[in-house]
């Protein structure tokens, strides 16, 4: 949604107009960088109201904004199932979250499962589980040409596994 702020007007007298990001009730603001004239802007349509070229411009700009505003929404939820007003104006704003590379979220299973042994999981769960990632580390390794020091990592923590009975 786009807002002008009628309170502030500059000396142009001119309104600033803000983008208001709202998913499931939890909403962000940030600047669109864009201003009107507070008497050119329609609140309903969240629009300016005419027909010249800087209207139709400005126009024009808020359009692409909220088009570019839904692919991000769109495209966070079919990469993490969920999406919040942050991870929108994040997106938009070019603000990226630490992204996590496959060996780094196996690592952490790993630790998970280490963590479940003797209340959901067997002692003979985390060789497996650490020989899998050791696999999918080398099959990344040989169809990408990639070479990393965490893999001698793995490997070190797959020798101080307990020995299974």
């Amino acid at each position: 949604m786009f807002l002008i702020r009628r309170n502030q007007v500059n000396k142009d007298g001119k309104c600033a107009i803000i983008i208001k990001i709202t998913v499931d009730s939890e909403y962000e603001r940030l600047n669109s960088t864009l201003s009107i004239e507070p008497d050119l802007w329609d609140a309903a349509a969240s629009k300016a109201i005419g027909r010249s070229s800087k209207i139709a411009e400005c126009n024009k700009r808020i359009e692409d904004m909220r088009h570019v505003l839904k692919e991000h929404y769109y495209d966070l939820l079919n990469r993490h199932g969920y999406v919040t007003a942050e991870m929108v104006k994040n997106a938009f704003t070019g603000v990226t979250a630490k992204e996590e590379s496959l060996v780094t979220l196996y690592l952490q299973h790993l630790e998970d499962t280490k963590k479940l042994i003797g209340i959901s999981k067997r002692k003979t769960a985390l060789p497996l589980v650490a020989l899998s990632l050791i696999i999918r580390h080398n099959l990344i390794i040989q169809f990408f040409g990639l070479h990393s020091l965490l893999v001698w990592k793995i490997i070190c923590n797959f020798a101080s596994f307990p020995k299974v009975k």
